[in-house]
Parts: C-alpha cells; sequence; structure tokens
C-alpha cells in the first residue's frame, strides 16, 4: 500500500527542491472526501497486502522444531496444531509467550531513475530497505486433564494472536537530478502496521481407543487493525516535506478445527482440519495527508475515506504430520500444511464506474466518477436511465487475488539432561513456505501505449474511437471504455501478480525444566526475496509510472515461552 501512497506524495515534487527554502510555516489543509480510493474494501485498496492468516507457530518446543506440532504431543498451547495434542498435559499447565522481532534487508535491484513526471526524471541511488523491529505478546494457555466419560481426555482455553497487521519496514533513496537543482535530496518512507487479529479458543480432546485421539477447537477471533505510512524529503539532512497515511478496521470471525492423532509406540501420525469460514471487516478508516504542493508549500489535502465493508472468504486448510521418538532423549517430527487461498473470495456492496468526457469535444475534460449501491438516490437515477445493468443486484463477490499456499516443517529434539526434576533439551528445525505476496503491474490498453502513455494513451484511444462511434458499440471501444473503468476503481486487486513468495526460516532453541516450572528460548530467521512495486508517479487523470524494486530481507524472531504445572 506505501507504494501506492508514494504516487500521491509525489505530486508536489515539480519545483519541490529548488524551491524549499522559500516554504511557508502555515499550511493550508482542505479536507476532501478521497478521490484515488473511493468506495473500496481495505483489501482492494492495498491496506492488508501484509496481513497474513497463514498458522503461525506457537510454543516454544514447537517453534524451536521448526514449527512442527500436529503430531507432536504437548501443552494447552498446541491445539494451535492439531487440537487432539493437548492430550500430552499431565497436569494442570498456565503457559505464555512473547516475542521480539527485528530484521534487515537491502536491495538487490532498484531502477536507475524514477519518473517523476511525463518528462522529468530523477537519477536514483543507494536504495536501502531494512524491516522495522517491534515486540508482540503471542498467547496465555491453561491446559487441565481430566478423565471424560471414562477415558483420558483434556480441556485447555487460550488467548492468542493470530496474524499481525503485518510487519513494517522503512526505505531511503538518494534523488537528484535537475528538479533538485542537482542537490542531494532523500526520500524516505516508513510502513507501521500495528495490532492485528486474537483469537481465544476453547478445546476438548478425548481419547477414543488405546491407539487413537480426537479433539476439538472453538475459535472466537477478533481484533482492529492498524497501518500507518510515513512520507519524507530531506535536502542536506533537514526534512522540509512530508506526509502520511493511516488506516484502521476491525475485523472478527469463528471458527472451528478438527484433529486427530494415532499413536503406535515411538510412531505418532496426526492430522487436522481447520474448517473454511468468513472473517468480517468492518467499520473502516483511512486518512491521508500529502505533501504541501510547491512551488509555496501552503497548500495539502487531508483525503478522508470509508472503507466498505467487506466479507472474506477463507478456505478450509489441512495439515498432516508424524513424529518419531528414537530414544527417550531425541524426537524427530515433521508436518505438511496446505492452505488453498485461491479459492478465497471477497463479498462486499457493488459498486459501479462511470467515465466519460464532460465536453465531447474536448479529450482533456476527461472524468470518472464510482457509484456504490448504498448511495441509494443516485444508483436509482443511473438504473433508470438505462447506465447500470441489473440494478437489482447491489452485492459483489470477486476472486480475493491471493495464491494457494503451503508449508513443510522438519525438527528435532535432543535431551541433553533429562530426570524426573529436571530436564535441558537442545532442539532445530527448518520450515519451507511460500506466503502470500501481493505485487502490483499497470496493464497496457495498447501495445503500442506502454510507460507513461499506459494511460493517457488509453484516454485518447477512447476518445477518437467515440468520435466516429458515439455510441460505443465497437468491441474496440468496449475494451477501451473497460479498461479506463478499472483504471477509475484502481482496485487494487485487480493490477495483482499473484506470485507467492517463498521463504526459509531456520529454528534453533533450548528449554529448561526445573520441577514444576519451565521455560524455552527460540530464535528463528525467515529470508525471503521478494519483488515489490513503487509507483514514482500516479496521478489518476494522467499516468501512473510504476517501478520494481527486487529485494532480500530477514526476519528475526526471539521467543520467550515459560510454564507452570500445579
Amino acid at each position: 500500500m506505501s507504494r501506492i501512497l508514494a504516487g500521491l506524495f509525489f505530486v508536489g515534487l515539480l519545483g519541490l527542491f529548488s524551491s524549499y527554502c522559500d516554504a511557508q510555516t502555515n499550511i493550508e489543509v482542505d479536507t476532501v472526501s478521497a478521490p484515488l480510493f473511493p468506495d473500496r474494501t481495505a483489501a482492494e485498496n492495498g491496506w492488508l497486502s501484509r496481513f497474513n492468516l497463514d498458522r503461525e507457530p506457537l510454543g516454544g518446543r514447537s517453534r524451536a522444531m521448526g514449527g512442527t506440532g500436529v503430531a507432536v504431543p504437548g501443552g494447552a498451547e498446541s491445539h494451535v496444531y492439531n487440537p487432539a495434542a493437548i492430550l500430552g498435559l499431565n497436569s494442570l499447565e498456565v503457559g505464555s509467550e512473547f516475542k521480539i522481532y527485528s530484521g534487515h534487508g537491502r536491495a538487490l535491484a532498484f531502477p536507475d531513475q524514477l519518473q517523476v513526471t511525463a518528462t522529468d526524471y530523477l537519477d536514483a541511488s543507494d536504495y536501502r530497505v531494512k524491516p522495522r523491529g517491534a515486540s508482540s505478546y503471542n498467547s496465555l494457555s491453561l491446559g487441565v486433564p481430566v478423565s471424560l466419560l471414562g477415558k483420558q481426555a483434556a480441556f485447555a482455553l487460550s488467548y492468542r494472536r493470530v496474524a499481525l497487521t503485518g510487519y513494517g519496514d522503512e526505505s531511503r533513496v538518494q534523488l537528484q537530478g535537475a528538479l533538485t537543482s542537482n542537490a542531494q535530496a532523500i526520500y524516505g518512507e516508513e510502513d507501521l502496521p500495528r495490532q492485528g487479529m486474537d483469537a481465544v479458543s476453547f478445546t476438548v480432546a478425548r481419547s477414543i481407543i488405546p491407539q487413537a485421539d480426537l479433539g476439538i477447537n472453538l475459535n472466537w477471533e477478533g481484533g482492529t487493525l492498524k497501518r500507518n505510512t510515513s512520507t519524507s524529503v530531506a535536502v542536506l539532512g533537514n526534512v522540509f516535506a512530508s506526509g502520511s497515511a493511516s488506516f484502521e478496521q476491525n475485523v472478527s470471525a469463528f471458527s472451528i478445527d478438527g484433529g486427530t492423532t494415532m499413536h503406535f509406540g515411538p510412531l505418532r501420525v496426526g492430522g487436522s482440519v481447520y474448517l473454511g469460514h468468513d472473517l468480517h471487516f468492518r467499520n473502516g478508516e483511512e486518512r491521508i495527508t500529502t505533501i504541501p504542493a510547491a512551488p509555496t508549500f501552503d497548500h495539502r489535502l487531508l483525503i478522508l475515506g470509508r472503507p466498505l465493508d467487506q466479507d472474506l472468504s477463507v478456505p478450509t486448510m489441512f495439515s498432516v504430520g508424524t513424529s518419531y521418538e528414537l530414544s527417550h532423549r531425541v524426537t524427530l517430527a515433521a508436518d505438511f500444511l496446505y492452505r488453498p487461498w485461491g479459492h478465497s473470495w471477497i463479498t462486499r456492496t457493488r459498486v459501479e464506474p462511470f467515465v466519460g468526457f464532460l465536453d465531447p469535444a474536448d479529450p482533456t475534460t476527461y472524468f470518472f466518477a464510482l457509484i456504490p449501491a448504498t448511495d441509494t438516490e443516485r444508483w436509482n437515477q443511473l438504473a433508470a436511465a438505462g447506465q447500470i445493468s441489473e440494478p437489482e443486484i447491489k452485492e459483489d463477490s470477486f476472486w480475493s487475488g491471493l495464491p494457494n499456499t503451503h508449508s513443510i516443517r522438519i525438527g528435532g529434539e535432543y535431551f541433553v539432561k533429562k530426570s524426573a526434576k529436571f530436564e535441558f533439551p537442545v532442539r532445530a528445525g527448518v520450515r519451507l513456505e511460500n506466503m502470500p505476496q501481493r505485487n502490483l503491474y499497470i496493464p497496457s490498453v495498447d501495445p503500442s501505449a506502454t510507460g507513461d502513455k499506459a494511460y493517457t494513451g488509453a484516454i485518447q484511444l477512447f476518445y477518437q474511437s467515440l468520435q466516429t462511434d458515439p455510441g460505443c458499440q465497437t468491441g474496440q471501444c468496449q475494451a477501451q471504455k473497460d479498461y479506463l473503468k478499472r483504471m477509475a476503481e484502481f482496485n487494487y486487486l485487480n493490477f495483482l501478480s499473484d506470485q507467492p513468495v517463498g521463504t526459509t526460516t531456520i529454528t534453533m532453541g533450548f528449554g529448561v525444566r526445573i520441577s514444576e516450572w519451565s521455560a524455552d528460548l527460540t530464535l528463528e530467521r525467515t529470508d525471503f526475496k521478494v519483488q515489490r512495486f513503487f509507483l514514482s508517479n500516479f496521478d489518476p487523470l494522467l499516468n501512473p509510472t510504476p517501478a520494481l524494486t527486487f529485494e532480500s530481507q530477514s526476519i528475526l524472531n526471539l521467543v520467550f515461552s515459560a510454564h507452570m504445572r500445579f
């Protein structure tokens, strides 16, 4: 999302640097409703581009063993992999987990120039990107072993973080050219996702036969997603122009998981199904503050928007796993998780785009408008005029733009010391995953109209077609009109490349148990390479100018968990 907003912040770049010393301290602010992202969901507007609902490992033992847990008996927190696994409880247990994360990154490729206008360029160099560090609670859990109908059973209650809004990062690039009077300027951007979605889970598991157990989770999920982006321009170390954007929306859901384990001596086999459900996004707000307009810097826009409510269908997912105790000191485990996100859909209020020319004789009077079905008066007027097909349909469902993902997890545990009162295990593992990643691209309506002419060229082609086909009846005119409607909407999902990002996570950790108290420390390092979209210019009436960066990033997680048994 920050790469899209960059276009708004670049609107005032022309003449910005050569006149920055004349900047005014009093800035007039005009408050307007969002012209760029009106009547769209948070997903379509790009705010949720890093909201990852794939199940994150939980618990010190499983985390350090590469995230394996489907067939590893554990405590109350093991329900996140397989609800039947909580039968590993031997006594009443209280646990908690806390995470500190940071990271580093570098640019493998970045454009040598950024196009600011149709004719003006800035040389770009020294592009830097760095994931931001932060901390987060992960879980609080309570587990109780019981006897249920004459069989071994267990109950668990947990409060856990399901998904962060995203991991933040900051980037810097040095710009220089005629627009900067050949002075070196630093353009910086900071993305700060905050909070996320939590869950309260109630789990019950019971032995069915001596070799098989069953379990079920009931999950009540909810939270507030927040994201802030700030942008600044500095010359000689002095920041003289800045802009910002923020987003907030509530999310909620109810879901059910089921799982089983089968054990044959030292060998265990397990499987889980996470049933499909709907995720509800409600009461969204967004604010965008643009960089003050050059050359006087005394005027900026405060753009207020309200993302539409939406429902995201979360598809049914499954996992299988196995573990084997080589001896009373050594355990090996492996899991496979499959997540068919390619079958998820978004449902929201229908929105109809309109494009045209205020003056049919003047191609510079191009306009666009978006009319939601909730705007009953205008919707009915346009329907009566025959401008909306099937106006009685006021809800729209479409593909979420997410790819299918999977995860392969392998790990092991070795007890350096194991006795009735003291244990010291060491653990290690690896996790190979492909994670959802949304990349943007700008299509061209005409192969000969590329780059900065991809959009302005489409307007001119549409205007020329209307001169000979005023009713826009031909297939060529309709194709041009449909393209302009997509650009008018700038639905983030309409411009996605659905290639997931491959990640490799190396895990290691150790634990200490002294009588009824235990603690675990785990270090995880996740490495990935990713293409990201950068808009050096975006004016919906002019031309988007896309550029791609290719980045290598690493996320480091340090996780501390503790348990007390009674």
